[in-house]
């Protein structure tokens, strides 16, 4: 055997053993993926001012939803009730806007959005597709504000946020809170799988 036969046989034995080390992971991120719901609002522009009222209208909205949400056991209960409340969602935020004599509107709708990986809180969610209520104001040329609304991580008056984590499996649990430690590496490179096939 060559030196070339033998550096291409470590080669592929290390990826066969990188995979076998990722893959279930990557299926578990994938399943945290798929219970989560989250929220993107984008703001018009990188002003001060605009950026001041992306955070009211993020507050108007979390403030109403726990109602837009009543009842939603499941992400796609949650997605089913975001989605008929979208013209409310829209006169929440477009009220916002009005009464701070903001020129612009406002858009939201629900959509497949890559998000790169990203800690909330305690928690850090891995990167890929995501499901999300976005909402865009005026030129949506802003940065933007997300977090998790199903489960309910980020809406306090819906329930105990101890509670909503409960509604992700041990595992997912134990992935969302481990990417300092253990996961750390394993982030990294679902976070690097995940840029390559967006």
């Amino acid at each position: 055997m060559t030196r070339f036969e033998k550096a291409l046989a470590l080669g592929l034995a290390f990826c066969i053993a990188a995979a076998a080390w990722q893959i279930p992971f990557s299926r578990n991120c994938e399943e945290i993926r798929g219970d989560t719901l989250r929220l993107h609002i984008v703001a018009n522009s990188d002003s001060e001012q605009d950026q001041a009222i992306k955070l009211a209208v993020r507050d108007a909205i979390l403030e109403n939803s726990p109602e837009l949400l009543c009842g939603a056991q499941t992400r796609d209960e949650a997605i089913e009730l975001i989605g008929v409340n979208i013209p409310e969602i829209e006169n929440i935020a477009k009220q916002v806007l009005e009464q701070s004599g903001f020129g612009y509107g406002a858009r939201a709708y629900i959509a497949e959005m890559y998000f790169e990986q990203r800690s909330y809180d305690n928690i850090t969610l891995p990167a890929g597709y995501y499901t999300a209520l976005r909402i865009e104001l005026g030129a949506a040329d802003g940065q933007n504000w997300w977090c998790v609304v199903y489960p309910s991580l980020c809406i306090p008056a819906s329930s105990d946020s101890d509670d909503a984590f409960d509604q992700y499996s041990e595992y997912e649990q134990e992935i969302l809170q481990g990417a300092e430690d253990e996961y750390e590496y394993r982030f990294l490179l679902e976070e690097w799988l995940q840029s390559i096939f967006k």
